[in-house]
């Protein structure tokens, strides 16, 4: 089952995204659990972190939709959500870079932008689902998704996994070397910005010449030997969530 969030101030741009939900489900055989709100500041007080996916309208009153899209961002409890923006000004596409939005649809909504939007979207949560990392630690084998780590730090022999959690970031530690993790996770968009740091690149939320801040208050600095490669990995892990170098 996937949870579809609606942020839209339209009531009939919302009942005809609504419906062609409800058609994508059906001829696809999904379960879709869709829930709306009106406005970008209900969706924020609602308090809701369990949303796959959210549809999101950049005009409206309160707090635009790239401003809300950045507290999502900022809030981190759900790194894998997909922020999909309706707008009917393509120029608004440059702000996905801050917010790693998936991709746009340009009101009027039609079906065919709809479907490719979401097709790309399962396809992302269905790669980030899979893959599970089991580690040996003091209190026994943990099973943790690989989605859920922000960053691995290693130092001498050991390797600490800080993880997302809904009370913060969680550590662990287990023995192992950073080649074993980055040669495991280099396709689940982990990078390298130093020898010590493998970094989750869906937490990142701002990068500098010599450091990267993360969701939950992480600052990681990014070593000149590691910078080029590092910068390499991103631009690409934009480019494919559909972001936009400005």
């Amino acid at each position: 089952m996937y949870k579809i969030v609606i942020v839209e101030d339209e009531k009939s741009v919302a009942d005809g995204l609504k419906e062609m939900l409800q058609t994508y489900a059906a001829e696809r055989e999904l379960d879709l659990r869709i829930e709306e709100f009106e406005n970008g500041d209900s969706f924020l007080q609602s308090g809701c972190s369990d949303y796959d996916i959210v549809l999101l309208d950049i005009n409206m009153p309160g707090n635009n939709g790239i401003q809300v899209a950045k507290e999502i961002r900022a809030k981190g409890d759900n790194p894998d959500a997909v922020i999909i923006f309706c707008t009917n000004y393509p120029q608004y596409a440059i702000s996905g870079y801050e917010v790693s939005a998936l991709g746009y649809l340009i009101k009027p909504v039609t079906k065919l932008s709809l479907e490719h939007n979401l097709d790309k979207a399962l396809k992302f949560l269905w790669r980030k689902q899979q893959l599970k990392l089991l580690i040996k630690s003091k209190d026994g084998q943990l099973v943790v998704r690989a989605s859920d780590i922000v960053y691995i730090e290693v130092e001498r022999h050991n390797l600490y996994f800080h993880i997302m959690t809904a009370e913060g970031i969680k550590s662990i530690r287990t023995r192992g070397t950073m080649r074993e993790m980055y040669d495991a996770l280099k396709e689940m968009n982990f990078a390298k910005c130093s020898a010590c740091y493998l970094i989750n690149m869906n937490y990142i939320t701002a990068i500098n010449k010599s450091k990267i801040e993360c969701a939950g208050g992480v600052v990681l600095f990014i070593s000149r030997k590691s910078q080029k490669e590092f910068m390499t990995h991103f631009m690409k892990y934009i480019d494919e969530q559909g972001g936009v170098n400005v």
